[in-house]
């Protein structure tokens, strides 16, 4: 993964960690049926790093407003803050939840 991600900044790689466990965990949870796969792809180019995470579950996901004590359903928050863009492709079976992260800090956001 570190080789994909060579053209953007360490400052800006710190972001993606976390937000690939966090869409990666949400597959597992929500989105794989038992005795199915997910995949994670990157696509490094200059000017962005993308991550796909595609699983086989129905659904699509949605960023929620959970309860202060609620220990769940602050995934996709995070990711939205942590990156520049997200969203979803829904597939004929599955889903494709997606984000991005710009090589320089996208104007307004804090780093």
């Amino acid at each position: 993964m570190q080789d994909a991600l060579r053209p953007t900044p360490p400052a800006r790689c710190r972001f993606l960690t976390p937000c690939v466990a966090l869409t990666a965990t949400n597959a597992l949870l929500h989105g794989v049926p038992p005795g199915r796969l997910f995949r994670v792809r990157i696509e490094a180019a200059e000017e962005e790093v993308r991550i796909e995470v595609r699983d086989s579950g129905p659904g699509r996901p949605t960023a929620q407003s959970p309860h202060t004590d609620s220990e769940n359903g602050r995934g996709l928050l995070l990711v939205g803050e942590l990156t520049d863009a997200w969203g979803d492709i829904e597939h004929t079976v599955g889903k494709t939840v997606w984000f991005t992260v710009k090589a320089t800090q996208a104007q307004g956001r804090a780093q």
